[in-house]
């Protein structure tokens, strides 16, 4: 019997922040200082400083991406458990957390998602969605996300099936409320292929989850 499945991999979800850099010759720059000649003076709102990741400084913090291991360097497993125990050392032992394991959550049955090293688009593997006609709706979920309301998200996603009969949904879960569709991806191909998606939520939402 044929199975069905469908790939993931390198998904993103962000504010959008771009810039563009130049780049010149060293050699070729040159800088000349006249310090009896004053310009513009600086804004006091422009400064500068030496930054580390530091708590949620960073990532959590200034940080644009909102999703946790984006390229699935852990496996997803059943074995939920991405922050450890309040008993680890200092960094999980308040709100202060990093990762020691995925944040994705299977849905479905524990076989719903297994993890595959042929052929990964990145790194060392790629989760793969095992489809059955038993369950409706199979995949993964990512918590703890917070969308204000009125605000664009953009994201991307890169997806491969089995099959173009396979259709993919991406949703938001608000707690305790009524699932809002983000997307929506048919006629997918066995190759990866890029998706993309734009989200505006009409609420602030907190501790909402992305499904897919």
């Amino acid at each position: 019997m044929k199975r069905s499945y469908f790939l993931i991999t390198l998904l993103s979800l962000n504010l959008s922040i771009g810039c563009q850099q130049g780049q010149k010759n060293v050699s070729e720059n040159k800088v000349t200082i006249d310090p009896g000649k004053a310009s513009t003076p600086i804004s006091p709102l422009i400064y500068g400083q030496f930054i580390e990741h530091l708590g949620r400084c960073i990532y959590g913090g200034i940080w644009a991406e909102m999703l946790e291991d984006r390229k699935f360097y852990y496996p997803i497993t059943a074995d939920y458990n991405p922050w450890g125990t309040s008993s680890d050392p200092f960094w999980n032992a308040g709100e202060f957390r990093i990762l020691v394991a995925s944040p994705w959550k299977i849905i479905g049955s524990p076989e719903a998602v297994t993890m595959t090293a042929r052929n990964p688009f990145v790194g060392e593997h790629d989760p793969v969605v095992n489809l059955i006609q038993e369950e409706k709706e199979r995949g993964i979920g990512q918590e703890g996300l917070v969308f204000e309301a009125n605000r664009e998200y953009t994201g991307s996603i890169y997806l491969a099936a089995s099959s173009t009969d396979i259709t993919v949904k991406l949703r938001v879960i608000p707690t305790n409320n009524d699932p809002i569709p983000m997307a929506e991806y048919t006629g997918l191909k066995n190759e990866y292929g890029r998706y993309e998606f734009k989200f505006i939520s009409h609420e602030d939402l907190d501790e909402a989850s992305l499904d897919i």
